[in-house]
């Protein structure tokens, strides 16, 4: 009751004063989504008898001055509080008198001369953002793309433009929006150009997302200290993940609830969703890639949009597309983030746990009677329990399992990385060394129509067989067959490769050369390392050498070593039931809040309407029929089991490093034998065909020389391209591709065959 009367006595005077604010959004019209937000999130928080009505004025980009002034004016004339949106709202209200309690929410901290009732900013930490953008672009020079709008405060913009250039860090240079109306990008900007795009107030929003195709097309590679929005329209990146205006619609609204209850006002910060928002499609188009981490750590947005019907498809890029799109890796992805979750619900258990309830019962005259000696009675009540566990083995083992399973999860999620990466590696050789047939097969049948007409012209000069032509054309049909089935293994290569990066399966794909001069590949440290495949005692040590960091890297050992530790804390969780407690502790307060009828009245009158205990208790199982016994059996069972599966794992690894190896020096010695005999047929095929020109030779020996540097010329692609895939076996086997920035791994490679080459 007593409660009741405070809580009247709170609430009494809201109920008398209350009322209907008037509240004023004052935006232009690249903000009214924002706008609209604000009047959402007002229309809930403020509660209770008082009530508000959101007026929108819009205005568009670029207005007068005095247009805009008239707004404000307007606005603050029908409002009992303004919201102000934007720099340039917010600054033509700096040295206007007679203005309402103004909330003003803007990126940049207000300037001196400016008196808002509440401030709310964006928490940017622009040193931070500059080093997020500088290592990703990896710039050494920033060109500062600002508005130069002139309805915009002097004040307010100098503000916020002289905040964030003296976060720079490099050189720069300041280029104004303005100076880009009707000329050529190229004017003020190169191609490869890093540019940071300030707000443009000045422009709609479609005027905006054209600025930036416009950049992106002249090469140049924006970001921004803008939010997703931004990304959208076509900034290459931003650090920031928040989707539309929630947060700070919410934070304007508290604002205003803030100053309806009387408050002084301040400055209110917006903490922003770190993290890079990365769009692909304008990035594509200023040929900017990022590397492998940021593709598997950040938000990628329209990825596909950078994939396009018969488009041109790099190594790389066909790599990284496998591993962002890949079922696999998202299965393995989806996997590690439920092995995350359920870390977290372990250590829920250590957490106290606390219920409410309520309760009612009766007992009415009649059963009173019946039961003879029970009085009628009423009561009701609430009671609150409080619990938590002091100490409990099973509880920190799952908990300890977990943390293992996740780790486990990590690395099976990396390994179905690296197996999607090969995949994709190896299929797209495969398409490179078919598109190699189907050049040969081609030249293969210009050759057999060029020996044809000397066949023709044998018969003009009456050298010739008579079934010589006839033989050339049976040459010729099978040549086009040659083609026709080069061509069709050349379709399911590249379909297949299509399937592996998640691509349009009957797309036609224009690939990469690679080579073994290919900066990004290990191709390239494998041919300036050629002796470790030439000499038998440097491939030797370099083998041990190798398989050694293959066990040391693997993440298939690796996942086996964390299921051990589990399976090891299971173990020690077995052992420890037998003389170790449960203890918990507890306790409960209960209020009876209603309390009538005859059993009511014979309490004693010290007996109060609040019952409270509190307890500590500890269990421990005696004996539980052998069932302890059989599961501390049946988990070293388990614990066995594994060491003997990482026992084999080991083997494997070993023989899958050595294997690939070998391979990889049989396939060297096959390519450079390959190219000798391609060498030789080709002269032999110059010779055999001057000599048929002239009648020397039979068209046997021709048909045997042209055949003889069509399998060279197979031989030797086959063999090119077979020791490139054995290549891409060892960086499997060692766990790491060059296809992406080289990370520790493959920095530690790189060292490994520079040292075994010497």
């Amino acid at each position: 009751m007593k409660k009741f009367l405070i809580a009247v006595i709170i609430l009494l005077p809201a109920i008398v004063f209350a009322r209907n604010y008037q509240i004023g959004v004052v935006a232009s019209s690249s903000f009214q989504f924002a706008a609209e937000s604000i009047e959402l999130e007002i229309g809930r928080l403020i509660a209770g008898n008082n009530s508000a009505d959101v007026n929108a004025y819009i205005y568009e980009p670029s207005v007068p001055v005095t247009k805009l002034a008239e707004t404000i004016k307007e606005a603050n004339s029908h409002s009992d509080i303004l919201i102000l949106i934007g720099e340039v709202a917010a600054g033509r209200t700096i040295g206007l008198k007679n203005l309402k309690p103004t909330v003003a929410v803007f990126s940049t901290k207000a300037p001196a001369g400016a008196s808002f009732t509440y401030t709310i900013t964006s928490d940017i930490d622009y040193n931070e953002e500059f080093t997020v953008f500088r290592k990703l672009f990896r710039y050494k020079n920033l060109k500062v793309l600002t508005s130069g709008y002139a309805s915009c405060s002097s004040a307010m913009c100098k503000s916020g433009v002289d905040e964030i250039i003296g976060s720079v860090e490099v050189p720069y240079e300041i280029v104004s929006a303005e100076d880009l109306s009707g000329v050529d990008i190229s004017t003020y900007f190169d191609k490869g150009d890093v540019a940071l795009v300030m707000e443009q107030p000045q422009m709609t929003e479609n005027e905006y997302k054209s600025l930036l195709e416009r950049l992106a097309n002249a090469g140049v590679r924006t970001f921004s200290f803008g939010g997703y929005r931004d990304a959208e329209l076509g900034v290459i990146a931003v650090n920031a993940r928040d989707k539309g205006y929630v947060k700070t619609a919410r934070t304007a609204a508290v604002a205003v609830s803030e100053i309806i209850a009387g408050q002084k006002g301040g400055q209110l910060k917006v903490n922003r969703t770190k993290g890079l928002v990365i769009n692909m499609a304008p990035a594509a188009l200023t040929g900017f890639y990022p590397d492998r981490h940021y593709i598997r750590s950040e938000e990628i947005i329209n990825y596909d949009k950078t994939i396009i019907f018969d488009k041109y498809i790099g190594y790389k890029e066909a790599l990284l597309q496998a591993v962002k799109r890949n079922e696999d890796v998202a299965t393995g992805r989806i996997d590690l983030e439920t092995a995350r979750e359920m870390v977290k619900m372990s250590e829920s258990a250590f957490r106290p746990t606390l219920n409410l309830s309520a309760g009612f019962s009766q007992i009415d005259d009649d059963r009173a009677r019946i039961s003879q000696g029970t009085s009628p009675e009423r009561t009701g009540s609430v009671s609150v329990a409080l619990q938590q566990i002091i100490y409990s083995e099973e509880v920190f083992s799952l908990k300890d399992q977990a943390v293992y399973n996740a780790k486990a999860m990590e690395s099976l999620s990396r390994q179905a990385e690296l197996d999607v990466l090969q995949a994709a590696a190896k299929a797209y050789l495969q398409v490179l060394l078919a598109k190699t047939y189907v050049n040969i097969a081609q030249d293969n049948l210009e050759t057999t129509k060029y020996n044809y007409d000397l066949a023709k012209n044998r018969d003009v000069a009456g050298a010739a067989n008579p079934a010589e032509i006839p033989r050339w054309e049976a040459r010729i049909a099978l040549s086009k067959i040659d083609v026709v089935n080069a061509l069709n293994t050349h379709k399911s290569a590249m379909t297949e490769l299509a399937r592996i990066i998640s691509e349009d399966i009957d797309g036609t794909y224009n690939l990469e050369p690679v080579t073994l001069d290919s900066d990004y590949s290990i191709l390239s440290s494998f041919k300036g390392s050629m002796n470790i495949l030439d000499r038998a005692d440097v491939f030797d040590r370099f083998k041990k050498t190798m398989t050694d960091a293959a066990v040391e890297n693997s993440v298939e050992l690796a996942s086996l070593e964390y299921l051990t530790g589990a399976a090891d804390r299971s173990v020690l969780t077995a052992e420890r039931k037998f003389y170790l407690p449960t203890v918990t502790a507890g306790g409960e307060y209960k209020r009876f809040v209603m309390k009538d009828g005859e059993a009511s009245d014979t309490a004693p009158g010290w007996y109060d309407d609040t019952e409270w205990n509190v307890g500590v208790t500890a269990s421990i199982p005696i004996y539980e029929g052998g069932r302890r016994s059989a599961q501390l059996s049946i988990e070293k069972t388990a614990v066995r089991k594994l060491y003997h599966e990482k026992a084999k794992a080991v083997k494997l690894v070993r023989q899958r490093m050595i294997t690939a190896l070998e391979n990889a020096r049989a396939a060297y010695d096959s390519f450079s034998l390959a190219n000798e005999s391609a060498v030789a047929a080709a002269k032999t095929l110059k010779i055999v065909s001057d000599l048929y020109s002239r009648g020397a030779v039979s068209i046997t020996e021709l048909i045997d020389s042209q055949n003889a540097k069509l399998n060279a010329d197979m031989n030797t692609a086959s063999s090119q391209y077979s020791f490139m895939e054995r290549i891409v076996d060892v960086e499997r086997a060692y766990g790491c591709f060059f296809a992406f920035a080289p990370d520790d791994q493959c920095e530690k490679l790189v060292t490994i065959l520079k040292n075994s080459s010497k």
